[in-house]
């Protein structure tokens, strides 16, 4: 976890041209820090008002829960002073003084008790002179790690949200005074100003904001940056938040080899998948009604339902294609829509001329979104893990790209820098594969949808998974053994490396030190013998 790791630092010239001068980064940044983060106000106390009516206390409580979300993907123990709308004074208190105070002090506390890693309390500025805006973060002078901090988070705020370079500033607040831990507080806006207020009113522009938190965070866990990545021929325009490239973490496609700092990821072979066929609804239905949609031969409303209308479009495909028309997608039908999607490859044009694009999967839905300027770009359905080799759940960066077709991975690679294994989102050579989870724990789209989304990336792209790391709710958690890998792996490893069972540093891979964990844990609790991970395992171990 704390192994220093080699970065290189990316030039104006992409993701493709990299300078020599090495920048070290620690790997896994958030894993296994403790954050304490604070919605300011709640409760009887409102903090600022708009002249929209809008009330600090709420909205920083929606920046605070998304800020929390991105953190905890991130492998973070994230510890909040509130999530309703309430306070921590005791109810019998009378005066709006005297339950400020208390609620203070108990936010303090909190965050002291806990010995958490940092504190964040999240507010939102009101001034006289309309005019006033952008965010600002304020630390305890001589606190050097809390000075650090702010630093941290207030670069990123000026790259996202500023339109003008600020400084972190000093500030003798109580919650800064009395913290024992680094503590910053981030005015995230001003309500006094009518444009800042209505922005801030939008959850998208809050998303926004909790992100400009969490990616300072990760960069105070990881201090040494590379260099500004500007988008190709808008070298004029201002500069945006610097990219790192962590060089000792390539992930390449299979079947070349990999150096020792990033091992393969071995999660086993293709198995066949089952796919739905004629009146039967599935997820791989929605992605055929897509496909063949784009191509301009079903023309009924996409409900995943293998319906007449459907059965028709695949005949009418297979007729122009050579291929007997049985209304039935049979992977020679696939391969031909693939065939044919790879012909008419849109182009994506985010606003402006920088963007940061980030990319988002959900492995409920299936869909990855590209988002550019905080805002969705284009969605797409994806085929994720299937049990026992489950997506890695998180935050990760691009480190790798090729546009070399090689087998298993079509016709593009983005590796992921996900610790431990060759993980990356990319092509297939099995369309048919889409809507459903099949891989080996990699994000697979149309190749024709790859080639869309791959010249917006570069590394150091943020690439966020989201889901149940165990796999969908309300199916049975997977069996685990020595083989398996995957994010349910990997949760089972962060608990037994807090109970002190497991040594190693959690990388999401069912080897022998993790068998040797469990086979501990077990003969610990009075189970029987072995080394597999089963529902008693999962329920002692509170997952």
């Amino acid at each position: 976890m704390a192994a220093s790791l080699v970065f290189f630092a990316a030039g104006p010239g992409g993701a493709g041209q990299r300078e020599q001068e090495p920048v070290k980064a620690l790997s896994w940044a958030l894993a296994e820090k403790v954050i304490v983060v604070d919605p300011g106000h709640g409760g009887v106390d409102p903090g600022a008002v708009g002249k929209n009516s809008a009330l600090e206390k709420d909205i920083v409580l929606a920046i605070g829960q998304r800020l929390a979300l991105f953190l905890r993907q991130g492998g973070a123990t994230v510890l909040m002073t509130r999530e309703t709308d309430t306070d921590l004074s005791d109810p019998e208190l009378s005066g709006l003084y005297a339950k400020k105070r208390q609620d203070l002090a108990r936010r303090v506390a909190l965050a002291n008790k806990s010995k958490a890693d940092l504190l964040i309390s999240i507010h939102i500025n009101s001034y006289p002179d309309p005019r006033q805006h952008g965010a600002q973060t304020f630390y305890q002078r001589n606190v050097p790690e809390s000075r650090r901090l702010a630093q941290a988070i207030q670069n990123e705020l000026n790259s996202f949200l500023n339109d003008d370079r600020r400084d972190p500033l000093t500030g003798d607040y109580y919650i800064l005074r009395e913290a024992k831990i680094p503590a910053v507080i981030v005015e995230t806006g001003f309500l006094s100003n009518p444009r800042e207020a209505k922005k801030l009113l939008d959850p998208a522009y809050q998303s926004k904001i909790a992100f400009c938190l969490f990616t300072g965070l990760v960069r105070y866990f990881a201090p040494e940056e590379g260099k500004i990545q500007p988008v190709p021929g808008a070298e004029s325009a201002p500069a945006k938040r610097e990219q790192i490239v962590p060089a000792a973490l390539f992930c390449p496609p299979a079947g070349r080899a990999a150096p020792p700092q990033a091992p393969r990821h071995v999660c086993g072979e293709e198995k066949p998948v089952v796919l739905s066929g004629p009146f039967q609804k599935g997820a791989d239905v929605f992605n055929l009604q897509e496909c063949l949609f784009s191509l301009g031969y079903y023309r009924g409303g996409r409900d995943g339902f293998y319906g007449p209308l459907t059965i028709e479009a695949v005949k009418s495909f297979q007729t122009d294609q050579g291929l007997p028309p049985t209304g039935v997608a049979t992977p020679a039908t696939w391969e031909a829509i693939s065939r044919e999607m790879g012909k008419h490859v849109d182009t994506l044009s985010p606003p402006g001329n920088y963007y940061d694009v980030v990319l988002l999967v959900d492995t409920f839905r299936l869909t990855l979104t590209v988002f550019a300027n905080g805002e969705p770009l284009k969605k797409y359905p994806v085929a994720a893990g299937r049990p026992g080799s489950e997506t890695p759940v998180g935050v990760f960066q691009v480190v790798d790209k090729s546009a070399e077709p090689a087998p298993g991975i079509g016709t593009r690679w983005l590796g992921l820098n996900v610790p431990g294994g060759n993980y990356g989102v990319h092509g297939t050579d099995n369309p048919w594969s889409i809507g459903t989870y099949a891989s080996g724990g990699c994000i697979r789209l149309h190749n024709a949808h790859i080639q869309e989304i791959y010249p917006l990336v570069s590394a150091g792209t943020w690439v966020i998974i989201t889901g149940n790391p165990f796999g969908r709710f309300g199916e049975e958690y997977p069996l685990l053994q020595e083989g398996n890998c995957g994010s349910a792996v990997r949760e089972v490893q962060y608990k037994l490396k807090r109970l002190g069972f497991y040594k190693g540093t959690p990388d999401g891979i069912f080897g022998p030190g993790t068998a040797a964990a469990v086979s501990a844990f077990r003969q610990k609790n009075g189970l029987a013998p072995g080394s597999h991970v089963d529902e008693e395992i999962y329920h002692l171990l509170g997952l």
